[in-house]
């Protein structure tokens, strides 16, 4: 899983990727110009969540609740 989302960020333009020819392989990522244009809004969104513990808490049980009871919404 962590090496397709790797890909993914590497194809969306977020990460460079190195490959390193030697025993054991290596393998070095680097964020992109546009990767460290994403690192301060990422940092308020997670800021917040963290401000907002309880917020969240109480949406993660309400689901987990619903799920249980068959309230969860079917697509």
């Amino acid at each position: 899983m962590l090496i397709q989302t790797l890909r993914n960020l590497e194809r969306d333009g977020l990460l460079e990727r190195t490959v390193y020819q030697q025993v054991p392989p290596k393998t070095e990522y680097r964020l992109t110009d546009n990767g460290h244009k994403l690192r301060e809004p990422i940092a308020r969104l997670c800021e917040w969540g963290m401000n907002n513990r309880e917020f969240i808490d109480g949406i993660i049980e309400a689901r987990a609740r619903a799920v249980l009871t068959g309230y969860a919404h079917k697509s």
